[in-house]
C-alpha cells in the first residue's frame, strides 16, 4: 500500500513531472520533446499505481507537473520569457488533454470511507508550483467546468501563478515565509465566478469531506 501522500522533491531544473506507471509514454512525451529542444529543463520520473490511504485532494494524481521555484525566477529575466511562453502552451495542452481522461483512485482497504462522493477534482492531472521555498501551492482541475470554461481557466492558469510568485517576491524577498507550510494552499477554479480561488487545507476539508 502506497502511503496517504507522496514524497516528491524540489530538485534541479525548472520543471518535474511525476508520471504513474500506468500512463502511456506516447500520452505526455510531446511535451519532454518541446521544452527539451536546448536543454534538459523538464525531468520526468515514473511512479508505483496501487491502492493509497487518504484522501482525494491529497494523493498525487495520474501526472503531477510541478513547476519549481527556478521556473518563476526565469520569468523576471528577459531570457526566461521564451521559455516560459512554450512551457504555458505545452503544459497547457498536457492539462487539457490529460482532463479529458478519467482516472480512478484505487483506496486501501484500511480506509474506504477516505473516498468523498462529491469529489469533483480531476484525478488524471495537478500541477504543484513552488512560489518561494517555503510555499508549495497545489493547483486542482474542477470536473463541473463547461469544456470552455475550463480551457479559458487553463489559459490563464499560468499567468495568475506568475502574478502570485511576484505578490509573494515582493513581499518576502530572501525572507522567511512562515506562516504558510507547504502543501498549505490550493488553487482551484470557481464554477461560479469563473475564475482561481485561493483555498485553505481547512476549507478543503470542509468543502469534500469523505464518506
Amino acid at each position: 500500500m502506497m502511503e496517504e501522500k507522496m514524497e516528491m522533491e524540489e530538485k534541479p531544473g525548472r520543471v518535474m513531472m511525476y508520471v504513474r506507471e500506468d500512463v502511456p509514454e506516447d500520452f505526455y512525451s510531446f511535451v519532454a520533446d518541446e521544452l527539451n529542444v536546448e536543454q534538459e529543463r523538464l525531468r520526468i520520473e515514473k511512479r508505483e499505481h496501487g491502492p493509497m490511504a487518504g484522501i482525494e485532494w491529497m494523493m498525487p494524481t495520474a501526472l503531477v507537473v510541478w513547476l519549481m521555484k527556478a521556473f518563476f525566477d526565469a520569468t523576471l529575466q528577459e531570457a526566461g520569457k521564451d521559455f516560459y511562453e512554450l512551457s504555458k502552451k505545452s503544459l497547457g495542452r498536457l492539462i487539457k488533454k490529460s482532463h479529458a481522461v478519467k482516472s480512478r483512485l484505487i483506496s486501501a482497504e484500511m480506509s474506504p470511507k477516505k473516498l468523498s462522493e462529491g469529489y469533483d477534482q480531476s484525478n488524471s492531472i495537478s500541477v504543484k508550483a513552488t512560489l518561494h521555498p517555503n510555499l508549495t501551492i497545489t493547483v486542482l482541475f474542477s470536473e463541473v467546468l463547461s469544456e470552455e470554461d475550463f480551457h479559458e481557466a487553463v489559459d490563464n492558469l499560468f499567468d495568475s501563478l506568475v502574478v502570485l510568485y511576484e505578490t509573494i517576491d515582493k513581499e518576502c524577498g530572501g525572507k522567511e515565509y512562515e506562516r504558510i507550510s507547504r502543501d498549505d494552499l490550493f488553487l482551484v477554479a470557481n464554477p461560479g465566478t469563473r475564475s482561481w480561488e485561493i483555498v485553505t487545507r481547512s476549507q478543503m476539508f470542509e468543502r469534500y469531506k469523505g464518506g
